[in-house]
């Protein structure tokens, strides 16, 4: 799903960016609204819920997941500057100077070809993400049970046990943390269709600042103040690397985006 997903993506926006002119594009540009623009972006690149799925697949290899995850920013950042360009610089953009037209809402809106790639594509969209938070919210919830599991496992010896234990090593305990974190929202979400939206109007750009931009780097200045002077302190800085410095300009760009919001 992934790979067709980023295949249509790179088709539809290797196209848009052939018919993309830079006065157009640039005749749009506002840089009053960047502040407004920094919580959307921020909103749109952060991939912290994965972190855990991505550090035990790379088994903690600090050089793979350093790679992983500047390559996993860097891609897609690429890819929302080249869409940009495309809806702000391609003349389809502008409906008779009424103003600035979604592309994707254009082609979508059409029976050609296109606009069925473009249908395909935005299924996809959603799906995929849908699809890698699910898997690292549940393999992050396995996680978890499998620690709280391990003192049973130890005490219980019984023939049962053993059975159920043979179960739950191979698959149980994957369908119940996938059943843990699927089922609720999905009964959520039947009874009241309309709940999301008003969660996502609560939380939005200003729950994501406070996670993701202001949380870790007090976790990561925690963890370099405990490191120091203890075991294997080299290790645990070049972890956390940047020094007070960053984290703390880190850390204002959060606050500065959360208070903003």
């Amino acid at each position: 799903g992934n790979y067709v997903f980023f295949a249509l993506m790179a088709l539809i926006i290797g196209v848009g960016l052939t018919k993309v002119s830079p006065t157009l594009m640039l005749s749009h540009s506002s840089w009053s609204a960047a502040p407004a623009a920094a919580g959307i972006l921020l909103f749109n690149v952060v991939f912290h819920d994965i972190i855990p799925l991505v550090c035990e697949s790379l088994n903690y290899n600090i050089k793979k997941i350093n790679l992983a995850f500047f390559l996993g920013g860097v891609i897609p950042l690429a890819c929302y500057l080249c869409w940009i360009a495309v809806a702000l610089g391609t003349p389809s953009a502008l409906q008779g100077g009424a103003g600035l037209v979604d592309p994707v809402q254009a082609m979508m809106g059409t029976n050609s070809i296109s606009g069925r790639v473009v249908q395909i594509w935005a299924f996809l969209a959603i799906g995929t993400s849908f699809v890698g938070c699910g898997m690292a919210q549940a393999e992050y919830e396995a996680s978890l049970m499998r620690q709280w599991a391990a003192p049973f496992w130890k005490k219980a010896t019984s023939e049962g046990a053993a059975r159920l234990k043979s179960l739950w090593d191979n698959g149980g305990l994957d369908m119940l943390s996938y059943a843990v974190v699927l089922l609720p929202p999905l009964a959520v979400s039947l009874a009241c269709p309309n709940l999301f939206f008003k969660a996502a109007d609560l939380a939005g750009v200003y729950g994501v600042a406070v996670l993701y931009g202001v949380l870790p780097p007090l976790m990561a200045g925690a963890l370099r103040r405990e490191a120091k002077g203890g075991h294997n302190e080299s290790e645990k800085l070049n972890s956390t690397p940047g020094g007070g410095v960053t984290l703390a300009m880190l850390f204002s760009v959060g606050m500065a985006i959360a208070i903003r919001e």
